[in-house]
């Protein structure tokens, strides 16, 4: 059994998945934001009853407060193979991680380092830096530039730009804009000869296939709890040996950085959104169950991590066979490759679909971005975005808009059908 065979009892999971408060719709813009899995949110409103007295009490409320958050960060450690829970940071934002791991490593930086990005990242993955170069912290941030002719890194590009002044190596684990896939383990190779830190953007791949920190050897990895089917809220891994290393803020006057991983929290941290994530990690285990049948949710807690690595790359799999039917079709519907008037951005080569997530960017030559958009809505229910992405990609391909959708492990093969006949109509349309 694979996940399109069980799609519906997914999808079943999710209490918006068919209709809004706007009634019925087709859900593609998941690359702005998940749906709620239903059990996250049962998890975040019992958390949220259970434990409203703060942790570090002695009466039991407070104990199960501890024990909502510790939970949590093991499901996140498990998520990404990480080798334990204290391991795992939460924060507001994915921004705001960004943001406090660069100051907090600019302690470590000298002014004539340098920082080197890519042209395929979010912002939030490279403003922090640029703004240490405007305060003279570092020399200069250095991006290496993609391949036009499909969106790749050129990784020989980026391996040339790293030398011994270079202190970190930000990379997006895949784009969001154009789904595109980076070579993260290479990287990090590339990054370690000099000594310098591997900063991953996990926000865009968690939700879409395997991440494992332990195998790629990055050093920070972070991702967000609203495009992972669970409430806002973010999460960063750290190599549990830097944590010392990096200059954080503390309300105890007395505290240093070997405290684990509050060094990086401050102020008190939500029970429910740990509740929630935890939540998210056992509907991942019941997708396996429901897949290979079997051993019982208890049996497959015990090896947990390897469990949600093999259910992610399924994910990662079904994913690749939405790419396949929104580019190129199926038997009843022109794929987006086929249709006059479709721009295309990306991988498109049918022999390449691993090296990209389930997130296609496109324009219409006949009609305007936002138009697009309107219409896909207006007349198909179908939900996509348009606009400025927050990302440096569109800044080199000089398109200040373009239309987006991102797809999910719980959207069907018949919701692409309905879109793919949507945008033929529309790129017939005068």
């Amino acid at each position: 059994m694979m996940i399109d065979q069980i799609v519906s009892e997914i999808r079943s999971r999710f209490p918006t998945i068919e209709k809004s408060s706007e009634g019925e719709r087709i859900f593609f813009d998941n690359g702005a934001g998940s749906l709620v899995l239903g059990s996250a949110i049962e998890a975040e409103e019992i958390a949220r009853t259970r434990s409203a007295p703060n942790r570090g009490g002695f009466y039991s409320e407070s104990k199960v407060n501890e024990q909502f958050i510790l939970d949590g960060r093991k499901a996140v450690a498990d998520l990404l193979n990480a080798p334990n829970p204290y391991t795992i940071v939460q924060g507001d934002s994915a921004s705001d991680l960004f943001f406090k791991l660069a100051y907090g490593l600019s302690a470590k930086l000298e002014p004539q380092d340098n920082v080197v990005s890519t042209s395929l990242e979010h912002y939030a993955n490279i403003t922090p830096y640029l703004d240490l170069q405007k305060k003279g912290r570092i020399k200069e941030v250095r991006l290496a530039r993609l391949k036009m002719d499909d969106g790749v890194l050129d990784v020989d590009h980026l391996a040339s730009l790293v030398d011994n002044h270079t202190k970190v190596v930000a990379l997006s684990a895949s784009s969001n804009l154009l789904g595109t896939k980076t070579p993260v383990k290479e990287v990090a190779k590339i990054a370690h000869r000099v000594g310098a830190y591997l900063v991953v953007d996990g926000v865009h791949h968690v939700p879409q296939g395997t991440v494992d920190v332990s195998d790629l050897d990055c050093d920070f990895l972070v991702f967000s709890g609203y495009k992972f089917f669970a409430p806002h809220g973010s999460y960063m891994y750290v190599k549990e040996q830097l944590f010392p290393e990096i200059q954080t803020f503390h309300v105890d006057p007395n505290a240093t950085g070997k405290i684990l991983p509050s060094s990086f929290e401050l102020g008190t941290r939500d029970p429910a959104k740990f509740a929630a994530m935890r939540a998210v990690i056992d509907y991942l285990l019941w997708i396996y169950s429901r897949v290979h049948g079997g051993d019982s949710l208890s049996d497959l807690e015990k090896r947990r991590s390897k469990v949600l690595q093999d259910t992610m790359s399924l994910i990662e799999d079904y994913g690749r066979e939405l790419t396949s039917v929104i580019l190129y079709g199926d038997d009843n519907n022109t794929g987006l490759c086929d249709i006059p008037n479709v721009k295309l951005y990306g991988i498109i080569d049918k022999a390449r679909l691993s090296e990209r997530d389930c997130t296609v960017t496109f324009k219409l030559k006949n009609m305007n971005d936002a138009q697009v958009v309107e219409k896909l809505w207006t007349d198909y229910r179908i939900t996509s975005r348009t606009g400025h992405f927050w990302n440096n990609t569109q800044d080199v391909y000089n398109i200040p808009s373009a239309v987006r959708v991102t797809l999910l492990h719980y959207n069907s093969k018949s919701e692409v059908s309905k879109f793919l006949r949507g945008v033929k109509k529309l790129a017939f349309s005068s």
